[in-house]
């Protein structure tokens, strides 16, 4: 079976540098690694990021929801978790519906459901940032990045934290510093003993 890695955060909180270290690091082992993100560029993706994250113009938190649980799906299709010796990195994944979705007010439970298809990672860092920090990070602002509703999304993710066993890390450590901890977690799962 392939393994499947997840960054996870409030906007701002560094999951794509990460991500891309990470999969630099394996790499250079020799290992097989591919990097994707949620929202992906397929059909749905590309309306979630035009219509809801830039535009707003597809506002219902529930739409939204079965949006991002139809675009996953439509992501896990093309991605192989039988094959062996191969990695995955994800950059989001469900839990950022639970965080999102669910700080808007759509209920867990229902999220959890509609992405019930989604098979469990193997490792789910959470990069955990304060939210104006991460907002004075971005160069960019889509429709959910406002500081009361992050603080909102942070708290969830703290939450599903302790209910999903993710890994948190401090974002505001240096990228490097965090880059080497997260590579270690990665390895010691990999059961790989190089330094």
């Amino acid at each position: 079976m392939a393994t499947l890695i997840v960054f996870e955060g409030i906007d701002g909180s560094g999951k794509t540098t990460q991500g891309k270290l990470l999969s630099e690091n394996l790499k250079s082992l020799g290992l097989k690694v591919q990097l994707s993100s949620e929202p992906t560029d397929g059909p749905v993706g590309t309306l979630i990021k035009q219509k809801i994250l830039r535009e707003g113009s597809i506002s219902l938190p529930l739409s939204n929801a079965l949006l991002f649980a139809a675009d996953r799906a439509l992501h896990l299709k093309d991605i192989n978790l039988t094959e062996k010796n191969f990695i995955y990195i994800l950059d989001r994944y469900f839990y950022s519906s639970l965080a999102y979705q669910g700080a808007c007010g759509v209920p867990l439970s229902y999220i959890e459901f509609i992405n019930s298809f989604a098979p469990k990672p193997d490792l789910v860092f959470l990069l955990d940032i304060d939210p104006a920090i991460g907002l004075s990070r971005l160069k960019q602002f889509d429709k959910f990045e406002n500081l009361s509703y992050l603080n909102k999304v942070r708290k969830l993710y703290l939450y599903l934290a302790n209910k999903y066993n993710m890994i948190v890390f401090d974002a505001t450590e240096k990228s490097e510093v965090l880059a080497k901890k997260i590579f270690d977690v990665v390895k010691k799962k990999l059961g790989i003993n190089c330094k």
